[in-house]
């Protein structure tokens, strides 16, 4: 039996077929991301499982988190991920995604655009004060975070969460709600605009010309 709180400190990385984008997108449409198969997992079953293969945080009699390292491709190179399976016991809640390569923000706000779904695109844009780092919010509760280069240039995604708690309905949604209003302000394309001394302008600037149609 596996212990309590053991976590692996090395565990392989394994390639996966689907693009980024997609991934990405598909935890925006659903809320998260409902076919295993997707990431490489024969399914959401922790008795399917290959825990000696998963980095595990948390104790498996109660709330914990099991993750692997996936590589997805994106415009001819390899972005490689941590995807994340949260449970309760035996219960599956939901399941997120950090990235660990470089992934601009542009990038994918470009593919969500080019589905013509407005579903898929945020309604929210939070920021901290210095507008170098912060999250968009989407109409499923997804939360995703980001972050800007050392140049303030590009914003990089760093996790995406999920808005759906298979264990308590709406609850992500809510959580994340309140979590991201706990660490950044709120604001429209038009106020990130006004602010010109902003040090990450070029950066903002880059973000509002892609949702200039959502969230002006």
């Amino acid at each position: 039996m596996l212990s309590k709180n053991r976590k692996r400190t090395a565990y392989p990385m394994r390639a996966a077929a689907s693009d980024l984008s997609d991934v990405i997108q598909r935890f925006i449409r659903d809320g998260w991301v409902a076919e295993p198969a997707l990431v490489g997992l024969p399914s959401y079953s922790r008795s399917d499982l290959d825990l000696e293969s998963a980095d595990i945080s948390g104790d498996l009699s109660d709330h914990h988190l099991l993750a692997w390292e996936r590589n997805f491709p994106s415009n001819l190179r390899s972005i490689c991920t941590e995807f994340k399976l949260y449970f309760y016991g035996d219960h599956l809640r939901t399941n997120g995604l950090s990235v660990i390569g470089q992934f601009r923000l542009t990038t994918l706000l470009k593919y969500l655009k080019s589905q013509n779904d407005r579903l898929v695109l945020p309604i929210s844009i939070y920021m901290n004060k210095e507008r170098s780092e912060g999250a968009l919010m989407f109409e499923s509760g997804v939360l995703i975070q980001f972050s800007a280069d050392a140049d303030n240039n590009n914003f990089y995604v760093r996790t995406v969460e999920s808005g759906i708690d298979l264990t308590a309905g709406d609850a992500s949604k809510f959580a994340n709600e309140r979590f991201v209003k706990s660490l950044f302000n709120e604001f429209s394309c038009a106020e990130l605009r006004k602010k010109k001394g902003a040090p990450t302008m070029k950066s903002v600037q880059k973000l509002c010309d892609f949702l200039k149609e959502r969230v002006d």
